[in-house]
């Protein structure tokens, strides 16, 4: 055989092992294809799941906004705003950021600190919440300021978001303790609140997934 012919045979060769490799690679893969799917519907960073199931403190450049108040019980709850995951859509592109409010509890006698251990931790959207209508009843223009934006559900009530970028400092909160004084000031509102992240389920989710 001929160097012609060998490289011949080597193109060949190539190409086929190029095309076995593509094919291969767009087969779906059930359990890589469902983690996939798992990783992308969570809510929070990676280290955020840890922290909380081992009752760690959040402490670093990523807290925008903190603020701490004593309890009847002695101990102190601490919240602090963060940014959230970074998104990305199917095509790469860097999908619109959100901040999270992360709600810490230490027990009586213990002072937050980086090496303190949380009681009690919870998570929530800083930037989004709902807000629950009486029945028959609608808000009255001027009980959202500009920055908030309000959107009708399809089964009733509002979803309201501000632009996350502007949660940081002494606004870090700005939604949050508008939304918790709403049923005192707009006698419409039954309820309102932050939008609440079930980070124990996704925890399980995360769980399940990793044994497959």
């Amino acid at each position: 055989m001929g160097q012609r012919e060998r490289f011949i045979l080597f193109l060949v060769g190539a190409a086929l092992g190029v095309a076995l490799l593509m094919a291969f690679n767009s087969r779906g893969n059930p359990q890589r294809d469902e983690r996939k799917r798992v990783a992308d519907a969570l809510s929070l960073p990676g280290m955020y799941y840890d922290y909380a199931v081992q009752g760690k403190s959040f402490f670093g450049h990523y807290v925008l906004g903190e603020r701490r108040t004593k309890l009847p019980n002695g101990g102190v709850r601490r919240e602090l705003v963060t940014g959230g995951r970074n998104r990305f859509d199917a095509e790469g592109r860097v999908m619109p950021q959100y901040a999270i409010l992360i709600v810490e509890e230490y027990a009586p006698g213990v002072e937050p600190a980086e090496t303190a251990a949380v009681a009690a931790v919870d998570f929530f959207y800083a930037d989004r919440g709902e807000v629950r209508l009486k029945p028959g009843r609608a808000l009255p223009p001027g009980a959202l300021p500009a920055s908030v934006q309000p959107q009708a559900e399809p089964a009733g009530g509002l979803s309201v978001s501000v632009d996350p970028r502007s949660l940081k400092g002494e606004t870090a909160f700005a939604l949050a303790d508008l939304l918790a004084g709403l049923p005192k000031t707009a006698d419409a509102v039954e309820s309102a609140a932050l939008r609440h992240i079930d980070w124990r389920r996704e925890v399980e989710q995360i769980k399940a997934n990793s044994t497959r």
